[in-house]
């Protein structure tokens, strides 16, 4: 999940193309722009993940 943000810039996911249509740019436009706050949402997401205990920080021991 946390890698999920990211995923949506791919051109896999059908969905950006009509956003960038509608928008009337280029989906690397999209990218360059969007690149570099999904990049914080997922650092925020991944320790917000480890702060709750989610992820553990250790495995187990044994």
């Amino acid at each position: 999940m946390v890698g999920q943000p990211l995923h949506l810039l791919s051109p896999l996911v059908a969905s950006t193309y009509l956003l960038v249509a509608l928008l009337d740019i280029t989906y690397g436009e999209n990218q360059r722009a969007s690149i570099l706050w999904v990049i914080g949402l997922m650092v925020a997401m991944l320790a917000g993940a480890l702060i709750f205990g989610v992820i553990p920080w250790k495995g187990p021991i044994g």
